[in-house]
């Protein structure tokens, strides 16, 4: 009878053990996938291409007051586009260039403001002279189209007056190349001529670098901005992984 209440004694004895155990394994395998995934899930999103802006107003109205004082011009900025080569989680290659695209873009941006204010500087003077107290803008571009063949803008362009910085004076500021490699929330890459370790935020659809003043915007396969979305619950999981030291090598 002894033997009998022993072995089911040891049974519940048994059921104990692995119902424990089990409750932890489940438990830990729970706290090793939510600190991982979102880990992964941030460093896969280095793989691709991101797009940042840079402001080149400021070069712009120095070029153009050279020979056109008090000159007003106001937002132009070109594109430049960041593209990561992974070779596995934490490292691989990078490239950072000028988009000669927008950069195209922004030369005739600069020139169409410069032309406003040359034409704003031509109806003042005009005015001046008892000619222009009524003439609208319309009325003003198609008379200087008329006396110099051409849109204002066109003239000053073909006249050989440079007013965006030279092409290739802005890649040399921006165009490099090399490897990078991850380490906790810390991106080791070249920057300013010399590597650099950059503390770095990141989601599906951003790229953030506070030290060096740097967001980027991710593209899709097309180029393009990828959809914005609400990042806010992915974020907080990658700074729950980061306070455990996750992902560190």
């Amino acid at each position: 009878m002894l033997r009998k209440q022993e072995r089911r004694r040891r049974r519940k004895i048994r059921r104990i053990i692995t119902t424990v155990v089990l409750a932890v394994l489940a438990a830990a395998v729970t706290l090793i996938l939510t600190l991982t995934i979102p880990r992964v899930k941030m460093l896969k999103s280095f793989d691709g291409e991101y797009s940042r802006r840079i402001d080149i107003t400021d070069k712009v109205a120095a070029n153009a007051s050279v020979w056109l004082k008090d000159v007003e011009t106001d937002g132009i900025s070109a594109e430049v586009r960041l593209n990561f080569t992974p070779d596995g989680l934490k490292k691989g290659s990078f490239t950072e260039t000028l988009d000669d695209e927008s950069y195209a873009a922004c030369v005739d941006e600069a020139y169409r403001l410069t032309g406003e204010c040359l034409r704003e500087l031509i109806i003042k003077r005009l005015t001046a002279v008892g000619y222009a107290e009524t003439m609208s803008d319309d009325e003003a571009d198609a008379l200087i189209t008329e006396a110099l063949g051409m849109p204002l803008d066109s003239f000053i362009r073909n006249a050989g007056i440079s007013i965006a910085p030279d092409p290739e004076e802005l890649s040399s500021l921006i165009n490099r190349s090399g490897e990078y490699r991850i380490s906790g929330k810390t991106i080791e890459w070249l920057r300013d001529g010399e590597q650099k370790n950059d503390a770095f935020s990141v989601t599906s659809d951003t790229l953030s670098i506070p030290d060096a003043g740097f967001i980027y915007t991710r593209n899709d396969d097309n180029g393009n901005k990828a959809t914005e979305k609400d990042e806010t619950d992915e974020e907080n999981s990658i700074d729950k992984a980061d306070e455990t030291g996750e992902g560190d090598e």
